[in-house]
């Protein structure tokens, strides 16, 4: 009996929300792999039985508590950081720079591939993200990105082999 593949993926948003996420971990199940998806909930009690991954996630303080919500996500990208070191994973899959220290480490330890999904423009949003992608990029065993356009110049900024780089649509084909 062979056994199944497992990919561990995190992400920052309300992944009860982000339906990219759900069809991406979606996909990886239907072509065999076992998946288990951290991520973050805005509401306290969330049903996980419609969805065929196991999902791990913890609630984030609601955005009328601004400042101790902003602490709450700190905390909790901390745990899920030290929670993923502990995780053996055949890939690990990061969706945002804020995971890629955890799932660089455990990849090491279990000497697994790391996957960055790297479909947002990371290095605009804040000094963090972009410090963490300008030195993980370098270490991840893949990179996605969504265009052949984003590809390009990712790859132009982080002096990188384009051939790294796979291009993944993340919106629906037109047909003509």
């Amino acid at each position: 009996m062979i056994k199944q593949k497992t990919v561990l993926m995190a992400e920052i948003s309300d992944i009860y929300h982000d339906a990219g996420v759900q069809k991406e971990a979606d996909s990886f199940i239907d072509a065999g792999y076992n998946v288990m998806v951290f991520g973050f909930r805005d509401v306290i009690n969330c049903s996980d039985e419609k969805y065929n991954f196991r999902l791990i996630t913890k609630p984030v303080l609601a955005r009328k508590f601004r400042s101790f919500r902003k602490l709450d996500i700190m905390f909790l990208i901390f745990y899920y950081n030290l929670l993923i070191v502990f995780t053996k994973a055949d890939y690990y899959h990061s969706h945002n720079t804020l995971f890629l220290s955890g799932m660089w480490i455990a990849s090491r330890l279990f000497k697994s591939k790391l996957i960055y999904d790297s479909h947002e423009v990371q290095w605009e949003l804040n000094k963090i993200a972009k410090k963490l992608e300008e030195y993980f990029i370098h270490e991840v065993d893949r990179i996605i990105n969504v265009s052949e356009g984003r590809a390009k110049v990712q790859a132009e900024r982080f002096s990188l082999d384009i051939n790294r780089i796979a291009v993944i649509s993340n919106y629906p084909r037109i047909i003509s």
